[in-house]
């Protein structure tokens, strides 16, 4: 028995008019320098009382026509992995091929259908039901950039910049949330960033929509936030228009495309097996959302007990060292011990970034392989302590003479903030800190008295690790 909700439930509006523009800035106080960042909040319309499952089905959504676009990649550090968002090529005109186009020293990378090809590599088949994610190094010099070109066979050709981030540059570190529900509450928390660690960032939204509020929490985050108000609407009674193939035979795959009138062009449907034998299922159903045709597809195997089958082993070894920020892939095949028998594949022990990829409810295809993939993540840089890069003054000045000495400090932690202060100082001196991005302090007074001054400098970072430099100013 299949189940189909209706669109009183829940409708994704089919109108451009219903595209809400954001448009959000981040600037500098000084030195001058901005960044900005422009989305778009498409609506869908849902019953926020009965509909509990609607905010979680929402699937990326894609305006008629097909256009191949890669936002540009900017890493806050040189020399990191930067990734695309998965891109669906939905609208492909025909089946034609792709390759990528790169600088060497970019590493460039692209995953098609969980399969990983480089840069250079020979043109590969695409369709419009592939899906492509592209991954590169950042430049290992502050803001300069990467072009990589991303080639279809039909004459597309996608650029994907790839920036490293100066360091006086800023930049959103945030993804927008592109999707919003009327009568249910929207929020997007704004996040900045800027390569001068002491930078006070203002956010500010300079467009948006008047049922949305924007608070700048002066952290280098704003909060984005409101409900969209309800539209009451009605519709008819959904209705599935065609007949199902009621035969089936034993270890031959069954399949049933079936297709549903909405009873509106603006309703999204949502089909459930409601009595199903446990080898049928719904595939590919991507958050059970219909396509734009209105078709789906029931379909398996039926199955027969088997009597003194072999256990299921896996036949390949695993790669067993991996590099922190770079891709670990692992293609694994199995053996099912009968040939009519399907394979189930979980990861039941694994560290949080390694997946299964591709793996469509986690069915082998019929090539009994699958794909463990993921990205080790680059563990954090060890503290160290700020030192002194200037030598203490000279000790011995004469009565009544004015003394000045500039301090300089360093850390090897680029993103520490260092704080010099002096915790002895006799009284005739003074002790300017001139901040974090100078990481300098003026000693300086006049009018120096007859005797033996001691003066100890200390500098420390946010972690409390400190270094001194002690001397004394003896006065004749």
């Amino acid at each position: 028995m299949i189940s189909i909700t209706d669109g009183r439930s829940c409708m994704k509006s089919s109108l451009k008019a219903v595209l809400i523009i954001i448009l959000l800035s981040a600037a500098l106080s000084t030195p001058s320098e901005a960044a900005s960042l422009r989305y778009r909040i498409r609506k869908k319309i849902c019953d926020y009382n009965t509909d509990s499952v609607c905010p979680q089905s929402a699937g990326n959504t894609q305006d008629e026509g097909f256009a191949l676009v890669f936002p540009p990649a900017i890493s806050p550090t040189p020399s990191s992995i930067v990734s695309s968002e998965n891109t669906y090529l939905t609208g492909l005109a025909a089946p034609t091929t792709a390759w990528l186009e790169a600088p060497a020293e970019a590493t460039a990378t692209f995953l098609l259908d969980g399969t990983l090809y480089a840069a250079g590599d020979a043109p590969v088949d695409i369709t419009e039901s592939s899906v492509v994610m592209l991954t590169a190094t950042s430049p290992d010099t502050r803001g300069t950039s990467f072009t990589i070109l991303f080639h279809l066979g039909d004459g597309t050709t996608a650029t994907w910049l790839v920036s490293t981030l100066a360091e006086d540059g800023i930049m959103f570190a945030s993804t927008p949330q592109t999707v919003a529900y009327t009568g249910f509450p929207y929020g997007y928390l704004v996040e900045a960033y800027s390569g001068n660690p002491a930078a006070i960032l203002a956010l500010e939204a300079l467009d948006f929509p008047p049922w949305l509020t924007f608070i700048d929490n002066g952290d280098w985050t704003a909060q984005l936030s409101g409900s969209y108000p309800s539209v009451p609407f009605t519709l008819s009674p959904p209705t599935i228009t065609t007949s199902a193939p009621i035969a089936a035979q034993e270890g031959m795959p069954y399949n049933y495309d079936f297709t549903a009138d909405a009873g509106s062009t603006s309703a999204m449907l949502f089909p459930t097996l409601v009595q199903a034998p446990e080898w049928l299922h719904i595939q590919q159903t991507f958050g059970s959302d219909f396509n734009e045709s209105g078709n789906f597809v029931i379909s398996g195997i039926p199955q027969r007990n088997f009597v003194g089958t072999d256990a299921p082993t896996i036949t390949t070894s695993a790669p067993t060292a991996a590099q922190h920020g770079r891709i670990y892939t692992y293609d694994f095949t199995a053996n099912a011990g009968h040939a009519d028998i399907l394979l189930m594949a979980n990861l039941v022990e694994a560290p949080e970034w390694l997946g299964i990829q591709q793996s469509f409810a986690h069915d082998f295809n019929e090539a009994g392989k699958l794909v463990i993939a993921g990205v080790p993540p680059t563990p954090p840089e060890a503290n160290t302590a700020p030192t002194f890069t200037s030598s203490a003054p000279s000790s011995t000045v004469a009565i009544g003479s004015d003394f000045n000495y500039t301090a300089s400090a360093e850390d090897d932690n680029t993103v520490d903030v260092v704080v010099m202060e002096a915790t002895t100082l006799p009284a005739w001196l003074s002790f300017t800190y001139n901040g974090n991005w100078l990481r300098t302090g003026t000693l300086s007074g006049n009018n120096a008295p007859a005797g033996s001054h001691s003066v100890v400098l200390t500098i420390h970072d946010a972690s409390g690790a400190t270094a001194t430099q002690i001397f004394t100013i003896t006065v004749e």
